[in-house]
């Protein structure tokens, strides 16, 4: 997975002079999937863009993050900030960013924004029995 930004910037630093725009590298990047390529261009809800493989997984990724927290059903297990994220998965901050933000859409995080930052952990609460 990379940021298109990174796309980018790698294509046209190999090309050295003769540079290809943003918009063209974009469309490019649009035509993968007609083409049958094995990557494609994806766009979080947030508007990041960027190009990965078909074969990649958000429940791979996700699955890395919740063995990070290290939460079992009924514990709260560690906070882990965006920082933290993407230097573990070495990944692009922006990118751990949208890979909390889905899990925490999937009700596998929750978030704790306090005075000392903003933290993921866990979640919890749907194994918490009603008394």
């Amino acid at each position: 997975v990379m940021t298109l930004v990174d796309v980018y910037c790698i294509f046209n630093r190999a090309r050295g002079s003769e540079l290809v725009s943003p918009d063209d590298i974009v469309k490019a990047c649009q035509l993968w999937i007609p083409l049958q390529l094995p990557l494609h261009l994806r766009t979080f809800n947030n508007g990041l863009m960027v190009v990965q493989a078909e074969s990649y997984q958000d429940v791979q990724v996700i699955a890395r993050i919740q063995a990070l927290t290290g939460g079992k059903e009924n514990q709260l297990g560690v906070g882990i900030t965006v920082g933290e994220c993407a230097t573990s998965l070495n990944l692009p901050l922006p990118l751990a960013q949208e890979y909390l933000r889905v899990a925490e859409e999937q009700g596998l995080l929750c978030r704790d924004e306090a005075p000392e930052g903003l933290q993921f952990f866990h979640n919890f609460f749907p194994f918490i029995s009603a008394p």
